[in-house]
């Protein structure tokens, strides 16, 4: 019974060991930018796609193909008025569509970039958040941070049009209604989309 307990007790050591020189690998290749999964930087467009290949289990990539049709969306905005990508697009520039959530501590730290990138940018690029919650509470954190342009999704219908599952996340879409960009996932991969 001793040599069986020993055995499993030694077994599960070598196991631990085993994983723990997995983990340092990968932070070592993640510092040094030779990681072949994340590139040089997380945060970079590849980066950002990798991670969410790899969040996906592997599966497929988060966001929509570059160069592909645009999903229409219309959601209610906090004006009142319908928010559609048709009606985004009408002024005839690009538009980034911001995904983020409520209960997303990130989406609630990069909010007060979005509201400046929606005042400085605005004659380059349409800015909307896309996000989910009560009208009320979305009002209060738009006034918060000066948001001028938010979609209010019942769920996530918009943010699962466009395959972006994780928030925030953001993509670009192109005046004639084509996917512009990788999904941006991060704060980091946003701010430089933007």
């Amino acid at each position: 019974m001793a040599l069986a307990v020993i055995a499993v007790q030694a077994w599960l050591v070598l196991e631990l060991l085993r994983r723990h020189g997995m983990l340092v690998m990968r932070v070592d290749r993640l510092e040094d930018g030779s990681g072949d999964t994340l590139m040089a930087h997380p945060w970079s467009p590849a980066g950002a796609a990798a991670l969410a290949l790899e969040s996906n289990g592997g599966g497929q990539a988060a966001g929509l193909p570059v160069g592909t049709v645009a999903p229409e969306i219309d959601l209610p905005q906090l004006d009142g008025r319908r928010g559609s990508l048709s009606a985004l697009r009408a002024r005839g520039r690009q538009v980034l569509l911001i995904f983020t959530d409520p209960q997303c501590g990130p989406c609630q730290a990069i909010l007060p970039d979005v509201a400046r990138w929606q005042h400085n940018l605005e004659d380059g690029v349409t800015i909307a958040v896309v996000t989910r919650g009560s009208e009320a509470s979305n009002r209060a954190n738009a006034a918060e941070h000066g948001l001028q342009l938010v979609l209010l999704q019942e769920d996530r219908e918009g943010s699962s049009a466009y395959n972006a599952h994780a928030t925030p996340s953001a993509v670009l879409v192109d005046p004639d209604g084509m996917i512009a960009s990788d999904l941006a996932v991060g704060a980091l991969a946003i701010t430089s989309l933007a």
